[in-house]
């Protein structure tokens, strides 16, 4: 009931709308979010219930895509993009258009602590140029 409660709130926002509609076709990528998972994290198996399956249904996900990453067998592109290392699970790296960290969660405060913070994420990046000229 709350994750059903918590997707009709975010539709009331504009947040899930379902990737096949119109203004979800039109959003931009904004940039992309990286989550770093172990098979032995209980947190990271409840954010997967509660956002992990939901997220690519809406239109957040079309605007800030998100990539799991085993945080034990990080790819070297992915490593090269960090700010520092990743010591626990679940983390979420906000990264914008041109691959540069821009923010990072540790651990899991429930479902509703994510979609603000990645809404909030998503806003700022919008406001950013697209291009590397500052």
């Amino acid at each position: 009931m709350k994750l059903r409660h918590m997707a009709q709130t975010l539709a009331l926002l504009g947040g899930m709308i379902p990737i096949g509609s119109a203004t979800a076709a039109a959003a931009e990528t904004v940039g992309r979010l990286i989550v770093f998972t172990s098979e032995a994290c209980g947190f990271c198996r409840e954010f997967d219930r509660d956002v992990g399956r939901i997220y690519p249904k809406t239109q957040l996900s079309a605007r800030l895509p998100m990539e799991r990453v085993d945080r034990d067998h990080p790819s070297a592109a992915v490593e090269a993009q960090l700010v520092k290392q990743i010591h626990f699970t679940p983390t979420v790296i906000v990264l914008d258009r041109q691959g540069k960290e821009r923010g990072r969660s540790v651990g899991y405060r429930g479902e509703e602590a994510f979609w603000i913070m990645a809404e909030e994420w998503a806003r700022l990046l919008e406001k950013q140029p697209t291009s590397n000229a500052r």
